[in-house]
Order: structure tokens, then C-alpha cells, then sequence
């Protein structure tokens, strides 16, 4: 039998997504190291092409076909944190990565923002207090 020339990660599993951003990156195998170390995990690899995934119905495909001029401009992905903001950034911070302390906002919401190898920003989010409503966040209660 030859050889597949694809890789799937052991255990992946594979559903339909409603939404499954695809980002052109520069180089893959430095991408997907990038993403890695924020905690996301590759599901399938063909080529010059990687499938990462962050959490269940979280995932990106990376396509090699070099970053566009201008990369990431007017482009965020705003992802729910499965873990503290803090980890995220420490990561980040010890390995080079492009990233600004978390900052509080007015929406109950801690946010982490950062840019990948190929300009592409990413705002991690965590919720500051899990009690309070929507309307109670929006001052209508």
C-alpha cells in the first residue's frame, strides 16, 4: 500500500464547521509552530497546507502560498480563551512572539491581542465576572 501523502493527527476528529477561517502564510512549518505554542494543535497536514485546531469548533487551515502584501490588514480573529489569558502571553513573551499585556474592557471581557508571523492579529478573550448578565454588562439593569 503507498504511502499517504497527507498526515491526521491520532484521535482527530473531523465535522463540519460553519465558519473556518483560511490564512495564506509565508512559510507553514514556521505558522504552525507559531500557533502551536498558543495552544493550538494540528488535525491534518497535506503539503503546504495545516489544519490547527484550538478548541472544539476553533480551528484555522494555513495555506502556504505566501502572506499577501498588506497581510492581516483589516483581518481579526477573535478567539474564547480555554485558558488563562496570563499563560497565553507568558508563552508568547519567552518565545518572541507580538503580543500586549491583557487589558480589561468595558464589556466584562479581558482581552490578549497579538499578531501571528504574517500580521494576522488575534484577540484572545476570557470573561472578567461569569455572574453578570448581558443587559447588566450593557447598563440595562
Amino acid at each position: 500500500m503507498a504511502e499517504r501523502p497527507y498526515e491526521v493527527a491520532d484521535g482527530a476528529e473531523f465535522y463540519p464547521m460553519a465558519l473556518f477561517p483560511q490564512l495564506a502564510v509565508s512559510d507553514t512549518e514556521r505558522s504552525t509552530a507559531w500557533y502551536e505554542r498558543l495552544g493550538f494543535e494540528p488535525v491534518f497536514a497535506y503539503g503546504e497546507t495545516v489544519h490547527l485546531r484550538y478548541a472544539t469548533g476553533a480551528d484555522l487551515m494555513l495555506v502556504g502560498r505566501g502572506a499577501p502584501t498588506g497581510a492581516g490588514a483589516g483581518v481579526t480573529v477573535y478567539v474564547n480563551a480555554s485558558e488563562p489569558l496570563e499563560d497565553v502571553f507568558e508563552r508568547l513573551r519567552t518565545t518572541g512572539g507580538t503580543a500586549e499585556e491583557p487589558t480589561e474592557t468595558p464589556y466584562n471581557t479581558r482581552e490578549l491581542r497579538l499578531r501571528d508571523p504574517d500580521g494576522y492579529q488575534f484577540v484572545f478573550s476570557e470573561p472578567v465576572d461569569t455572574d453578570r448578565s448581558f443587559d447588566e454588562v450593557l447598563g440595562g439593569a
